[in-house]
């Protein structure tokens, strides 16, 4: 998929549509040989085209393999299945108004958390095809705070594939239908185990005290070296007004906090964002003004230029998770106030 990207758009538009993983050595085969409940691993043949958003899975079946069922058989097990999901569409066999002519187009979902199912084929031989937005997947690291909880719901609600990573996960949101990694940012197998197959990753640590020199900066080291070792390339991290050039920005309070009682934790996340700057990754360093706990406004003024005073926990949050997939600020830290 990387070199797809990397190519110029004459090169992109001429290969059109590129397979990959042939050898049958996908990082996902695993999860899917888990997951479906088979006996053996599936043959699994990815393609990467020239968009940016869209997914068509397809699994060609012999109806001998299901014991003779035919279409309208799997057809009503899916439709059954599936009646009381508000996302997921089982589209009438025989129906083609979904197609575009007789193409099934992959961006068809784009941009929604709906999801098509359609059956296929004749007595002998069935695909079964879904179609949906592959928005993403990411692991919000320390998921357990105020802002990293809220932070994942929205991206939950946004349809993305999240694995929420933290020391008390497990317990804290054993109710919630989210994949959760239990695991402390300083233990290196254990974020492994978190960020290992994410398309992105979005950090929300804080120190554990003022006087914290730990946390914050091996914690950014740890995920840079494991974002590197997976092959995973985008991190958002949030830091704080104040760093660097943005002190200008910040009011005559926060600059006195920040000379006194919280100098240590300013230093910290200057040296978070010079680890992740010199990292290699695309990195974007959200530097938050003033943290509160009033309800969200919905309007986020991100700026270099504009002085930094408060911003609900909220709106911060949704800010996070749109620029996991915004282009705007790579590599860059961006400054956010409330509007």
């Amino acid at each position: 998929i990387e070199q797809f990207q990397a190519m110029d758009a004459t090169t992109a538009n001429t290969l059109a549509v590129q397979s990959y993983g042939l050898n049958q050595g996908h990082k996902h085969l695993p999860e899917m040989t888990e997951f479906s409940g088979t006996s053996v691993a599936p043959i699994f043949v990815p393609t990467v085209a020239n968009y940016d958003q869209g997914m068509l899975t397809q699994i060609p079946l012999f109806a001998s393999e299901l014991g003779g069922a035919s279409p309208d058989q799997v057809h009503t097990v899916l439709a059954e299945r599936y009646a009381d999901e508000a996302f997921i569409h089982v589209a009438d066999l025989g129906d083609h108004s979904m197609l575009q002519g007789n193409y099934l187009n992959p961006t068809g979902r784009n941009n929604s958390n709906e999801m098509d199912l359609f059956v296929f084929g004749d007595a002998e031989r069935l695909v079964l095809c879904a179609r949906y937005d592959n928005l993403g997947k990411g692991a919000a690291g320390a998921a357990t705070g105020k802002t990293g909880e809220l932070a994942w719901r929205k991206a939950v609600a946004e349809g993305h594939d999240v694995t929420v990573f933290g020391r008390s996960v497990a317990k804290r949101y054993k109710d919630d239908p989210v994949r959760k990694m239990q695991g402390d940012v300083l233990d290196r197998s254990a974020v492994t185990a978190a960020i290992a197959g994410q398309d992105a990753v979005l950090v929300c640590l804080g120190p554990v005290n003022s006087r914290d020199r730990v946390t914050l900066t091996q914690g950014a080291r740890n995920i840079c070296q494991v974002m590197r070792a997976e092959g995973v390339e985008r991190v958002v991290f949030i830091s704080a007004a104040g760093v660097g050039e943005s002190w200008r920005l910040i009011p005559w309070y926060s600059k006195l906090l920040f000379s006194t009682f919280l100098k240590t934790v300013l230093q910290e996340h200057g040296s978070e964002e010079k680890i992740f700057a010199e990292s290699g990754l695309i990195w974007t360093a959200v530097r938050a003004a003033v943290l509160t706990n009033r309800p969200a406004g919905g309007s986020v003024l991100a700026s270099n230029i504009v002085s930094s005073r408060t911003i609900p926990r909220g709106d911060l949050a949704a800010y996070l998770v749109s620029e996991v997939t915004s282009d705007q600020n790579y590599c860059q830290p961006i400054s956010v106030t409330a509007g």
